[in-house]
C-alpha cells in the first residue's frame, strides 16, 4: 500500500488534524453544511495550507514528491522480540530506529533537498504528521487499557470499544499507518501489567480486539470499515493476537447520535473546547460523554485521551474542563510523537499550530 504514496500541491485534503477556513473548526458547522468530501484512497497522501504560510517540510516534499514518496513507505514488519530497542515509545526518532525506518540514498546528496534544511529531517517530520494520531494513541494504551471498561466475549477475548470524537483527518489515514499503531502496541502491551480494577493481567492466552469508531461531521458520509491483524508468529514470543477495527460511525455530531452505544474510551485530537469559535458547539456533546462517565460505577471507568495544537489550546481547553466542567488534574505533557509540521491557525494570526503538540489522559 505505501508504494501509492503521492503529495499533491494544492489539494483540497484537509491537513491531518488541521483547522480549515472552510470547515471552521470541528463542531461549528452543521452537517449539512459541512464541506463535499472528495474521493479519498486509502494508499494517497495529500497536504495543503489553508494561509499563506508554509512549513518547510511541505515545500520540501512539494518540490522533491519521488523523495518523500519514498520516505513515507514504512518498512517490513519486525520481530519486536529480537529488537535491541527498550523504549520504542521514547521519541519519533527512537520508534524509527526500532522499525528500522529506511531512507533514500540520495536524502543526503541532493542539493536541492538542501534548500529547505536537512533533507533527512524534513523526510522524518513528513514522517510525523503521518504517524502523529496513530502513535500517540498507542504510545498511552497501557494507560487507556489500564482505566477503561472492556468485554470478554469469550475464548479468551478482551475488546475494546473507543471512539474517536470530532474526527477529521483522522478517520481516512491510509491503513498502513495504522499497522504502526498496532505494531507498537503490541510491544508495549507485552510487559503483563495488570489492568482496571477487578481484571486480570495481561496474559499470551488473551486475544486484544480494539475497534474505534470515528464520529463528526467532518468524515466521510460512507466510510468503509477496515481492519488490520498481526497474529503471532512461531519465533516470537507467545503474545495475543492483536487486532484494529476502524469504523465510520457517524457522519455528524456525536451528540446527534440516535442511539448512544457504550463506549470504554474517547479520543479527542486537537479538539479545541476552549476556542472561542467552537466552545457552544461542543455543549452538549462534553456533557453527554462525561455525564455517562461519571455514572459508570468503579469498576467501568471511562477513559478520555485529549490533544491540543499549542500551549495556548492546552492552556484553553484545561481552562474550560476544569473551570466549565469540573475535570480535576487536567494535566497537559509535551507530546514525543506530535506533528512536526507547523501550521498558522487560519482564525489567529501568528498563532502556529502543531496537531497533537500536547496531549492528556484523564479517567472520569
Amino acid at each position: 500500500m505505501g508504494s501509492g504514496l503521492i503529495l499533491r500541491k494544492n489539494s483540497v485534503y484537509r491537513q491531518l488534524n488541521g483547522r480549515s477556513k472552510r470547515s471552521a473548526l470541528i463542531g461549528t458547522v452543521p452537517p449539512r453544511q459541512h464541506h463535499r468530501p472528495q474521493h479519498r484512497h486509502r494508499h494517497h497522501v495529500f497536504f495543503s495550507s489553508q494561509t499563506a504560510y508554509q512549513d518547510p517540510t511541505l515545500r520540501w516534499a512539494q518540490s522533491n514528491p519521488g523523495m518523500a514518496q519514498e520516505c513515507l513507505k514504512p518498512p517490513p514488519r519486525i520481530n519486536s522480540a529480537s529488537s535491541s530497542i527498550i523504549n520504542h515509545l521514547e521519541s519519533l526518532d527512537t520508534y524509527l530506529e526500532w522499525r528500522k525506518w529506511a531512507f533514500p540514498n540520495e536524502i543526503n546528496d541532493q542539493s536541492a533537498g538542501k534548500a529547505f534544511g536537512d533533507p533527512k529531517e524534513k523526510a522524518k517530520s513528513l514522517i510525523s504528521h503521518l504517524l502523529s494520531a496513530p502513535l500517540t494513541l498507542s504510545s498511552h494504551i497501557k494507560a487507556i487499557t489500564k482505566h477503561s471498561a472492556y468485554k470478554n466475549t469469550g475464548d479468551d477475548n478482551m475488546v475494546f470499544d473507543w471512539c474517536c470524537v470530532g474526527a477529521r483527518a483522522e478517520a481516512t489515514i491510509p491503513l498502513v499507518y495504522w499497522n504502526e499503531f498496532l505494531m507498537s502496541s503490541r510491544k508495549s502491551l507485552s510487559s503483563n501489567e495488570s489492568r482496571s480494577a477487578g481484571s486480570s493481567s495481561l496474559t499470551s492466552n488473551e486475544n486484544i480486539e480494539i475497534t474505534l469508531d470515528f464520529v463528526g461531521p467532518d468524515i466521510p458520509p460512507k466510510l468503509p470499515e477496515q481492519s488490520v491483524i498481526i497474529p503471532s508468529t512461531p519465533d516470537e514470543e507467545p503474545f495475543p493476537i492483536t487486532s484494529l477495527c476502524l469504523r465510520g460511525y457517524h457522519n455528524g455530531y456525536f451528540h446527534d447520535i440516535p442511539a448512544i452505544k457504550e463506549w470504554d474510551a474517547y479520543v479527542f485530537f486537537n479538539p479545541g473546547f476552549g476556542h472561542p469559535n467552537l466552545r457552544k458547539s461542543w455543549e452538549s456533546t462534553l456533557k453527554l460523554v462525561l455525564d455517562r462517565g461519571r455514572e459508570s460505577t468503579n469498576e467501568t471507568p471511562r477513559s478520555l485521551l485529549l490533544t491540543a495544537h499549542s500551549e495556548h489550546d492546552m492552556a484553553r481547553d484545561a481552562a474550560i474542563l476544569s473551570n466549565i466542567y469540573g475535570l480535576r488534574d487536567v494535566v497537559y505533557h509535551e507530546n514525543p510523537f506530535a506533528s512536526r509540521v507547523v501550521y498558522e491557525d487560519p482564525f489567529e494570526k501568528n498563532h502556529f499550530v502543531r496537531p497533537n503538540h500536547y496531549v492528556a489522559n484523564i479517567v472520569i
